[in-house]
């Protein structure tokens, strides 16, 4: 097997390192978790979900809707106008 050059086996060990850094940092809980479970700011996985009545695309909660949630029925100013 031939001897690779020195840049090409540098590139190939950051790569390695990467991905061995990313496998590292999937499963990190920040201390400011103080019940165990996995919190971090802009986790949007447990956001409310809709319907657009306009398009049928499911759309999420948005804070600016926090006060109205209810009242919403379309996930943009472009559906709420071709309905």
């Amino acid at each position: 097997m031939p001897e690779l050059p020195p840049t090409t086996r540098m590139f190939l060990l950051l790569k390695f390192i990467s991905i061995k850094l990313q496998h590292m940092c999937r499963d990190f809980v920040p201390l400011s978790s103080l019940n165990g479970t996995k919190v971090h700011k802009g986790n949007k996985q447990n956001l409310p979900l809709k319907i657009c009545q306009s398009c049928k695309k499911p759309f999420s909660w948005r804070k600016k809707w926090a006060k109205c949630w209810d009242d919403v029925k379309y996930c943009s100013d472009r559906c709420r106008t071709n309905k």
